[in-house]
């Protein structure tokens, strides 16, 4: 359908994660569908400054509070990030802060749905899926982080 699938589509940690992160960019879906081309344009203008929201036709694929999670980290905007706990409250759930991390481990659309803009509780990096060189980087590239 027109719809993509995380889990089965967008698996990031199958792909060296630097391909999607280090300029000159490059994409790795183009010989696939409109959707994956979509991504792959929005993706090309996201890197080069041009883009700072993803409009993208997603099926979240998890559970309930997974997809909670990740709608509202696909609400916290470009060159602003939020603490996990910051997250578990704007979901009306203050003392899952650590489940909120754990969703954030189980997103498979790590840019568009944007886990790299959660930091720990006391400011820290905290972890992401590929690593936190390519979280360092998606945050300079931001302004996020000095």
């Amino acid at each position: 359908g027109s719809e993509m699938c995380i889990r089965d589509r967008l698996r990031m940690r199958a792909h060296n994660p630097y391909l999607l992160v280090e300029p000159p960019f490059r994409c790795i879906w183009e010989e696939y569908g409109t959707v994956e081309r979509l991504l792959c344009g929005q993706l090309g203008e996201y890197f080069t400054g041009k883009r700072k929201r993803f409009e993208l036709p997603l099926l979240l694929v998890g559970t309930d509070f997974q997809n909670r999670v990740w709608k509202a980290l696909m609400g916290i905007l470009y060159g602003n990030v939020m603490s996990c706990s910051q997250v578990a409250a704007a979901i009306c759930m203050p003392m899952a802060a650590r489940a909120v991390g754990g969703a954030c481990s189980a997103n498979h659309l790590l840019i568009a749905a944007t886990c790299h803009r959660v930091l720990r509780n006391d400011g820290g990096l905290g972890g992401f899926a590929v690593g936190l060189e390519p979280k360092r980087y998606l945050l300079k590239l931001e302004n996020t982080l000095a």
